[in-house]
């Protein structure tokens, strides 16, 4: 069971972890990541929280991938990423009001702490990738893009 369960574990916590390095990168004053500046300043602009903008902007992607994919777009696939989208979007506004006590107007403070957010958000993506949810093991081995690439990166190396 936990074959199966585990990397849905791990790409949740992927979720939390990538979540915290934003809100520490957010909260360095010095800039936020490219995919969160319009949800940052769309919080400003609305009063929502950055979450919540999140939320309703990712809702505006996947719109998009069913108006521009129609036909070729696994329909299930494209409904499990709202709830994935809110739980990102829960998991951002959690990591604010963790990070609250981090903002501060001192310049080197202010490095360090996006300097901790991107090694964070780092680290985040390198669990998802890992977690690789996607990828399903059966007769034939299907995998997600960087189930793919990893293995042509082995089979490369063995020749």
């Amino acid at each position: 069971m936990f074959r199966k369960l585990g990397p849905w574990f791990i790409f949740v916590a992927a979720l939390f972890v990538m979540s915290l390095g934003i809100a520490l990168v957010t909260r360095g004053n010095l800039g936020t990541t490219p995919n969160s500046s319009l949800p940052l300043v769309s919080s400003y602009a609305s009063g929502l929280t950055f979450g919540e903008t999140t939320f309703f902007i990712n809702l505006l992607f996947v719109a998009a991938q069913w108006l521009l994919l129609r036909k070729s777009i696994n329909k299930l696939l494209l409904l499990s990423q709202i709830p994935i989208t809110f739980a990102f979007s829960y998991f951002i506004d959690t990591s604010m009001q963790i990070t609250e006590f981090l903002s501060s107007d001192i310049y080197w403070k202010c490095f360090a702490v996006s300097m901790l957010g991107n090694v964070v958000l780092g680290l985040g993506v390198a669990l998802e990738v890992f977690a690789a949810p996607r990828c399903y093991r059966g007769k034939t081995r299907t995998c997600g893009q960087y189930g793919s690439a990893q293995a042509i990166f082995i089979r490369q190396n063995r020749q």
